[in-house]
């Protein structure tokens, strides 16, 4: 179902409603819709990614090692079945995993996101900059162009 208003537009898709100003910019829509920036949301997901990332290169090699050194340290144990003896050496893995795995994860995700958000910074500051730089060049041929026709009447009329 849509429905749709001439100053505003209103869009109902699926019981969520969007409220969406003619005359709002970007910035302003994120504000009212309170929803996230596109850039912020993105180095959320990165910092996840990296998180997930992370807790696997830490925590596979982790798993490993844990899991057969405990097989080595625990030969002369007794268990009543061998079902408890798998048990065991899982739990040993999966203890190994969290740890290096946890480790590994927050230590990743806080690199991606310091290095995501210093190069968003950077990249807003070059945009800022661009933007400046074209405003500036814009005014300065607006003004050339400005006294280009202005000579030009200024030399028809010596002319004549």
């Amino acid at each position: 179902m849509t429905v749709s208003g001439d100053a505003q537009n209103i869009v109902v898709n699926d019981n969520a409603l969007v409220y969406q100003a003619a005359s709002c910019s970007s910035k302003d829509l994120l504000v009212e819709t309170n929803a996230f920036s596109e850039e912020i949301t993105n180095t959320i997901k990165s910092a996840l990614m990296a998180a997930a990332v992370g807790m696997m290169y830490g925590g596979i090699p982790a798993a490993r090692h844990a899991r057969k050194r405990y097989i080595e340290q625990s030969n002369a144990e007794v268990y009543r079945h061998r079902i408890e003896a798998v048990r065991s050496a899982h739990n040993a893995a999966i203890r190994g995993f969290l740890r290096y795995g946890w480790r590994w994860s927050w230590r990743v995700a806080a690199f991606v996101t310091v290095f995501k958000s210093s190069r968003l910074n950077v990249t807003e500051d070059i945009i800022t900059e661009i933007d400046n730089k074209l405003q500036n060049d814009s005014a300065k041929s607006d003004m050339e162009k400005i006294e280009d026709i202005l000579s030009r009447k200024h030399d028809e009329h010596q002319i004549k």
